[in-house]
């Protein structure tokens, strides 16, 4: 099994809340989904996308999406809700693997089992040659159930070129999450809603020359960008990044050799769930970060422990 670019194994700890016991902890009933599906998409502006039309039975309702696809992205613009059909084929065959499945029952009992129904992280590639990936506006992924006509969440991110045009960095574009699968814990205020903290990343590997003088799977580069706080729910807000906003944006990604070079690119979501339960944090962490696949996360999960 590949390893994804991000693995989290974290606690978290809300100030002021830590005398909390689990046996109080009510979860949101919009996290600890289960059953998902997840899809890579990636955008070449002005270019028609077959992937785009396959998931297009979850996004349909979506106008505001959509409208990012268009003007950020550069999809041309088109009638979702005409072009709906169902999730089968390209979808359902480029599916990323679960690489956490961690979910909770309707009573939580055991502080372990809390500690890791809060964290998940899932992850799917594509296969392109490096002049392609240069030509790629964005990245969409898309998790879903196959038997429902809505996402749980999209993570839709700019591939932005550098000036020097040998390297990029990503920039979250539109992120909304109506469900979560981790558990996170349900507000005590009635008209605030469930939140999770996420971390998106893309990696690149390709094929390079060894010391050894053999060719074997390099990785490239890598980055993560980070939302500490996203809210869940049939109407939540996307966060969303544009010309009025402040974009976060990753460290610098190097393009591989351009021409006909395939190249992997991984886009991973690690969602982190709000618990406001004294756990042992600093074991956790020190645990988290032993288990990170790339110093390039340490920071980012830190960040993500605080909000």
């Amino acid at each position: 099994m590949k390893k994804a670019i991000i693995g989290i194994a974290v606690v978290m700890m809300l100030s002021g809340c830590s005398n909390m016991s689990v046996s109080n902890f009510q979860q949101s009933e919009y996290s600890g989904v289960k059953g998902n599906k997840v899809t890579l998409i990636f955008i070449e502006p002005k270019m028609k996308n077959a992937d785009l039309v396959a998931i297009s039975s979850v996004i349909s309702g979506d106008k505001e999406l959509q409208s990012v696809l268009a003007n950020t992205c550069g999809v041309p613009a088109q009638d979702f809700t005409k072009m709906a059909v169902p999730l089968v084929g390209t979808v359902i065959a480029t599916a990323g693997k679960l690489l956490f499945d961690m979910f909770m029952d309707n009573q939580v009992r055991q502080i372990e089992g809390l500690k890791k129904a809060a964290q998940g992280a899932y992850s799917e590639k594509r296969l392109i040659s490096g002049a392609d990936l240069k030509r790629q506006s964005c990245a969409l992924t898309v998790r879903y159930k196959e038997d429902e006509k809505d996402y749980g969440l999209v993570a839709l991110v700019k591939l932005v070129k550098q000036s020097d045009d040998r390297s990029f960095v990503i920039e979250p574009a539109y992120v909304r999450a109506k469900n979560a699968v981790v558990v996170t814990e349900k507000p005590t205020e009635a008209d605030k809603p469930a939140t999770i903290g996420i971390a998106i990343g893309v990696s690149v590997k390709a094929i390079t020359k060894q010391r050894s003088n053999l060719f074997g799977l390099q990785q490239v580069g890598e980055g993560v960008v980070s939302i500490p706080k996203l809210a869940l729910g049939s109407h939540s807000q996307p966060v969303k990044c544009d010309a009025q906003s402040q974009c976060s944006s990753s460290d610098l990604i190097p393009y591989p050799e351009t021409g006909k070079e395939v190249v992997s690119v991984a886009v991973s979501v690690a969602e982190v769930g709000k618990i406001s339960v004294d756990f042992d944090q600093s074991i956790a962490e020190t645990k988290a970060i032993k288990e990170a696949i790339g110093p390039v996360l340490k920071d980012t999960i830190k960040d993500l422990i605080k909000d």
